[in-house]
């Protein structure tokens, strides 16, 4: 655990999931308000942060979730249990937390669909699913005492937070911004050294896709004058727009290197992957390949490529 006052009354507690570092943040100006919980196995850590910050989870009357992701969000039973207050989450999120069990197991059965049908070698699948499943159940259900919609806005006494629905890494996401401050509590959103991993969504019921999702919460966010973003993983942005800016141009990128391998032959998701990325370990490559995937959805909606099914396997070829 790793305690950094970013300004008076603002802290950033970074705990250790066991996988990777995840932050969760203590507005402590009148309304002691917590956004996120992460992992239900680092309880113990988030109440040395806290104990540092000269508080306790009795004394916190705001929980804010920014999306229903074990890493985040894990330890929301337990911490809602001790709270003075309430944990609010977005609408749309809702039956996710409540039912996160049935949530995992769906998880689990789709993505094995998605890197079926992009080519993924058995073996490795098997080994992204296990991973998936183990890391998943450090978290568990909870039910939230509130919900809220994006664009509403609460006092936190000396301060204020506004909920913006950032959907991309999850249809549900949603990042909160401090206008005294200029500050974007950005969950999974947006971060300083990589791009958000896009989850896939293969469901054929609505036309949702992670990436135009993405582009317009990045387009939204940059009308803001946000000086500062405070992101789930890693250290904060200082250049927000700048940052926006970088994504926005990477991506265009990433979609015309796409048309460019494919423009000699068909090839699967996995093959596209390797040709961007050579040969990576599986957690690696259970996020980059959705990036694939999420860019192709862009590229098949607008007729640049053409999709078709060699026994089970989509393989993509110029439209």
């Amino acid at each position: 655990m790793a305690l950094k006052e970013i300004r008076p009354g603002l802290f950033r507690i970074t705990i250790n999931t066991g996988l990777f570092p995840s932050n969760i943040y203590l507005i402590d100006r009148g309304v002691p308000t917590l956004i996120d919980t992460g992992p239900n196995h680092t309880v113990s850590a988030l109440n040395e942060g806290l104990a540092q910050a000269g508080r306790c989870l009795s004394e916190i009357q705001r929980l804010f979730l920014t999306h229903i992701h074990w890493d985040h969000v894990g330890a929301a039973k337990a911490v809602a249990a001790d709270l003075r207050g309430e944990m609010v989450c977005l609408s749309a999120a809702r039956h996710i937390l409540t039912d996160y069990e049935a949530d995992l197991a769906r998880l689990v059965q789709t993505r094995g669909i998605f890197l079926d049908r992009a080519g993924v070698p058995k073996k490795i699948v098997r080994t992204i699913l296990a991973d998936l499943d183990h890391y998943g159940r450090f978290g568990q259900s909870a039910m939230p005492h509130g919900v809220f919609e994006s664009g509403q806005t609460f006092s936190l006494g000396q301060a204020s937070l506004s909920a913006i629905a950032t959907p991309g890494h999850t249809p549900q996401c949603v990042s909160f911004y401090a206008k005294e401050d200029g500050i974007l509590f950005s969950g999974d959103f947006l971060m300083r050294h990589f791009s958000t991993y896009l989850t896939p969504h293969i469901s054929e019921e609505n036309a949702y896709l992670p990436l135009n999702a993405y582009e317009e919460s990045l387009r939204r966010v940059q009308q803001l004058p946000i000086r500062l973003v405070l992101p789930g993983h890693g250290p904060a942005i200082q250049d927000p727009h700048g940052r926006i800016s970088k994504i926005q141009r990477s991506m265009k990128a990433y979609r015309e290197t796409i048309l460019r391998i494919i423009a000699q032959e068909p090839k699967s998701q996995f093959q596209i992957h390797s040709a961007l990325n050579g040969t990576v370990n599986h957690w690696s490559l259970s996020f980059s390949i959705a990036d694939v995937a999420a860019h192709l959805g862009v590229l098949l909606a607008e007729k640049k490529v053409h999709r078709q099914d060699r026994n089970g396997v989509d393989f993509f070829s110029l439209g």
